[in-house]
């Protein structure tokens, strides 16, 4: 499995990646500090996974990264984290959205990565 993490706070995307790592210690956890360099990522790889934090640019935010992404259909399972999150009434994603208010506990994380990894 292959994980993308999108925080402008390296430190946030490095304790992520250690929390992935120690639980599930076969993914390949790739890191990416702002909206460009997450969706140029997104653009090279194909990830089984976008964690991707709400606020990252001034002018561009996660949820508009998922939409960019959503446009190429058939996107990877997706969680956006953020301490406020935003209205997603008209936001359509299929079922492989969900979303993590911060703080959120290595628990939480845990359990959306047993969703999203169904064996």
């Amino acid at each position: 499995m292959k994980i993308l993490i999108i925080d402008d706070e390296e430190f946030i995307c490095e304790i992520l990646k250690n929390m992935i790592r120690k639980l599930r210690p076969q993914a390949e956890v790739v890191t990416a500090f702002d909206y460009a360099s997450g969706l140029r990522e997104l653009r090279n790889c194909a990830f089984d996974f976008v964690l991707t934090d709400h606020s990252l640019d001034q002018d561009k935010q996660g949820l508009n990264l998922l939409k960019e992404i959503n446009k190429n259909g058939d996107p990877p399972a997706a969680c956006l984290m953020s301490g406020f999150l935003p209205k997603l009434d008209n936001f359509d994603y299929g079922n492989s959205f969900f979303s993590l208010r911060k703080p959120f506990k290595e628990d939480d994380l845990n359990a959306l990565l047993d969703i999203v990894y169904k064996p």
